[in-house]
């Protein structure tokens, strides 16, 4: 399903998790899926780790990095006398005796650096000489510098994004206006192909592999990126690369010895070479008990040993050098895996600590990141599996996990998880807020458990709506008693952006305790008139305007995201300037706010497993993983609790770092900057009443209301009678109920 420009961001905590299941009792041996032991597999690609050093902080960072004969080199500046000093630094030894000095000085920069086989860097260099901005390809070995070449002129405006160094061809460098060759003895350039995309966001990248050729990865006018080696004779991208399947060439590649390329998916690195269908594992960090959070580069030191600079435990960028561990080495232990959406920091690390803490059991994690599998999402590659019996042992869902979760209801898919809550010692005696779990619950058995939450709703000023609730049968009449336009009742919203609304009511339309819908009722027309009096999306408006509208009681309702107390303020200090209260999303009748979980946690029925993996989700509510959380609400009362005295202090902590925000700016979208401060008792028990009233999980059906949406869509392109999509609407969702819903699938 498409959505608007405009409902991106609006929607990208809206869709929620997916992720319900059955059955309380443990499956027969001859039901349950074998989990196979992947021991033997995991062994070959472990690791060990070693911090080399080389990092970034407050004042000193690195801004490139390359290799020269197996060492690792990086561009290191530092903040000193109001001005930045720039130095060449190797990753081991004496960086201060080793280090090359650059030329430094108030107004000189350099950014980007590459090395090629004879101990010679190459960097860019700019400074303001007299009333010119100069800019300058430079070379460099440990003695000094070689010789600075001014860039081509095509080049003396744009910015140059990537640099390598070729034994074929040279110096290659990309900017935003095309592609340049400098000879590597003196520096002498050239331009050789110009760019038509020059979009910051989709940069293209330089590769020089072993054997001298450049690649050059570029997106075409959809944003697609293709891989290309150029022909520089011809001036053009020349011959299209073949990549093995899983690869997309605008991800993150480093150039190798043994193979043409190294990259770094879903805590695995790989290697490939051009025209493999294949990329075959190298390292696995789950495996290896470490767990790293972002991967920038990758260096191929020898026999398989690597370097990285990446991102480790919180920590900034870093190099470390990774290890090959003997197999032998490696102690037996049983693989557990988590089958996961969205590969999240917070989980990593508790994966590292469990994993490092187990003797006998490590968990792998099994990614279903829609953008590795040529289907329409992971989901429904999740839901695939979990039908043939070959779905991991643990299941996390995020937002985007669209698969309509009563569906799992009907199978014997997830294991009921209030027995484990309920025998667990220590978690018995840790108060959890009680509506937020069972919002899990399906049939009365609590299929997934919801570490982390915020709710969606809408809010409005409170001295326009006093003691009104706003719903799709008066907000026209409310509308018109305030003198508020209809096309603006809810803010920014335009018929392409309405899903959140689709979801929101598409309980009244769908029943799937007789497997039945009706949309020719009072409610569909209600919601269909308040979807037809908001304009259409158009590029040419500015939508940033329209925050303003609720300060000027232009606009009735805004729709939010209330994910931590400092999303509270923001409603309050910079949407509206005054008090605010909680309408909830208008139904037929009533108004509903819904608890989002920013991620849920489900226990596969037919796992071998199931005790091993309640080890692991018990810790996703234990204080060290509640504590962390700081970007959504947490469920245990005692976490919770310390967020709202933070709020009252006007203190707020990000849990993965510890860092103390005090005074962090909110940002207005209309220009004002909105300071954090303490909040009242009275707001935050404003927060914590909107809380305790929300007792249902927000968007339930979205595989209904896409249909739902699509047909709307049609409607308002294609201007067919209201009767014509109803029907429509009917038959579709009818047809889908029948195939997701009959016996055979059970």
């Amino acid at each position: 399903m498409k959505h608007s420009p405009l409902t991106m961001g609006l929607l990208a905590f809206v869709f929620t998790c997916a992720c319900m299941v059955c059955s309380c009792n443990s499956a027969s041996k001859a039901d349950v899926t074998e989990t196979s032991d992947e021991s033997s597999y995991s062994k070959n690609y472990v690791y060990s780790i070693k911090d080399l050093g080389v990092s970034s902080d407050d004042k000193t960072w690195i801004a490139g990095t390359c290799s020269a004969d197996s060492e690792i080199h990086g561009l290191r500046i530092t903040e000193s006398d109001g001005y930045n000093k720039y130095a060449i630094t190797p990753a081991e030894g004496d960086i201060d005796i080793s280090s090359i000095p650059l030329k430094s000085d108030k107004g000189i920069s350099y950014s980007l650096l590459n090395c090629d086989g004879n101990d010679n860097f190459y960097t860019v260099r700019s400074y303001d000489d007299k009333d010119n901005h100069t800019k300058e390809i430079v070379k460099i070995n440990k003695h000094g510098e070689i010789w600075a070449a001014p860039v081509v002129s095509e080049d003396e405006t744009g910015e140059i994004i990537s640099l390598v160094v070729s034994s074929k061809y040279g110096v290659i460098t990309v900017s935003s206006t095309g592609y340049s060759i400098y000879d590597e003895k003196n520096g002498d350039g050239k331009h050789i192909i110009d760019r038509d995309n020059n979009s910051a966001f989709f940069p293209p990248k330089l590769y020089s592999l072993r054997d001298g050729t450049v690649l050059i990865s570029e997106p075409d006018e959809d944003l697609v990126y293709h891989m290309y080696e150029p022909d520089f004779n011809k001036n053009s991208f020349g011959t299209e690369v073949s990549l093995p399947e899983q690869i997309d060439p605008g991800q993150r590649m480093c150039a190798g010895k043994s193979h043409d390329f190294f990259t770094y998916m879903n805590g695995i690195i790989y290697c490939y070479n051009l025209g493999d269908s294949q990329v075959t594992p190298v390292c696995d960090f789950y495996m290896s008990d470490f767990v790293i959070d972002y991967v920038n580069r990758i260096f191929e030191i020898d026999d398989w040993n690597l370097e990285i600079f990446a991102g480790l435990n919180g920590k900034p960028d870093t190099l470390y050098k990774l290890t090959k561990v003997d197999p032998e080495d490696v102690a037996e232990k049983q693989v557990i895996t988590i089958g996961t959406t969205f590969n999240d920091y917070s989980i990593n690390r508790s994966i590292q600590e469990f994993n490092s803490d187990n003797d006998k059991y490590k968990l792998r994690v099994e990614n279903y990141d829609p953008e590795y599998f040529e289907i329409q999402n992971g989901t429904s590659k999740l839901l695939t599996d979990l039908k043939e019996n070959n779905a991991p042992d643990i299941l996390l869902f995020y937002p985007y996990s669209t698969t309509d979760y009563p569906m799992y209801a009907e199978y014997d898919y997830f294991q009921d998880l209030s027995l484990y809550l309920e025998r667990d010692p220590e978690l018995r005696n840790k108060p959890l807020l009680e509506n937020v779990i069972n919002a899990g619950k399906l049939n009365d058995k609590l299929y997934f458990l919801i570490p982390s939450f915020s709710v969606e709703t809408c809010v409005g000023y409170e001295k326009l709506l006093k003691d009104k609730t706003v719903t799709l049968n008066n907000i026209f009449e409310v509308c018109d008693d305030l003198n508020i336009k209809r096309d603006v009742s809810l803010g920014y919203f335009t018929k392409e952006s309405s899903y959140p609304l689709f979801c929101s009511n598409i309980h009244d339309f769908v029943n799937l305790d007789n497997k039945t819908c009706n949309f020719n009722n009072e409610a569909f027309y209600n919601l269909l008139g308040l979807i037809d009096s908001f304009p259409a999306y158009t590029e040419s408006v500015d939508y940033s305007s329209y925050d303003s509208f609720y300060k000027d009681e232009k606009s009735l309702l805004l729709y939010c995201n209330i994910c931590n107390f400092q999303s509270y303020q923001t409603m309050k200090d910079a949407y509206f300037g005054d008090d605010i209260v909680f309408n909830g999303i208008p139904g037929n009748n009533s108004a509903y706010s819904y608890i989002c979980p920013t991620m849920s946690v489900a226990i596969n029925n037919k796992s071998l497993y199931k005790d091993a993996a309640w080890n692991y989700v018990r810790t996703l509510f234990l204080d060290d993983y509640q504590n962390s959380i700081d970007w959504a609400f947490p469920v245990t009362h005692r976490s919770f609790s310390a967020l709202k005295q933070q709020a009252l202090s006007g203190t707020y902590y990000q849990g993965t770092t510890g860092q103390t925000l005090v005074s962090s700016e909110i940002i207005n979208n209309s220009g004002e900057d909105i300071k954090v401060r303490p909040l009242t008792e009275s707001e935050v028990s404003q927060v914590s009443d909107l809380i305790n009233s929300a007792d249902h999980i927000g968007f339930p059906f979205n595989d209904c209301s896409d249909i739902v949406s699509s047909e709307i869509t049609e409607f308002y392109k294609d201007e067919i009678s209201k009767e014509t999509l109803i029907t429509n609407i009917e038959n579709k969702i009818d047809a889908y109920l029948k195939k997701e819903y009959r016996e055979d699938n059970k």
